[in-house]
């Protein structure tokens, strides 16, 4: 990555560096439709920018991942273990086991 990609990406995470005009250029490439009145304020051209032009994180929560089983769960009457307790409590049981002479 070059310096200027660099400056480019910190720019678009920190939007309150960016001049007025770089704002709304930016806006406009994104065919956000900017109201006159909104475009004289940079504070509200910052806060335009974070709700529709600044990037979001695109991976989902771990635990995200489990709520659909437990709501399939609870909702048949099944009690619910989440994955990350179901996990750690097969690890405890795998350690009790490899510690007990089975011989």
């Amino acid at each position: 990555m070059s310096s200027t990609d660099h400056e480019n990406t910190w720019k678009l995470l920190h939007p309150e560096l960016l001049s007025r005009d770089e704002l709304l250029s930016t806006l406009r490439e994104r065919h956000v439709k900017v109201d006159e009145t909104i475009s004289h304020e940079k504070g509200q051209l910052v806060e335009l920018f974070k709700r529709v032009a600044m990037p979001q994180a695109q991976r989902s929560c771990f635990k995200d991942k489990t709520t659909k089983m437990e709501i399939e769960n609870s909702q048949a009457g099944k009690p619910t273990v989440s994955l990350p307790k179901l996990c750690t409590a097969l690890y405890m049981a795998s350690e009790t086991l490899l510690k007990m002479d089975i011989s």
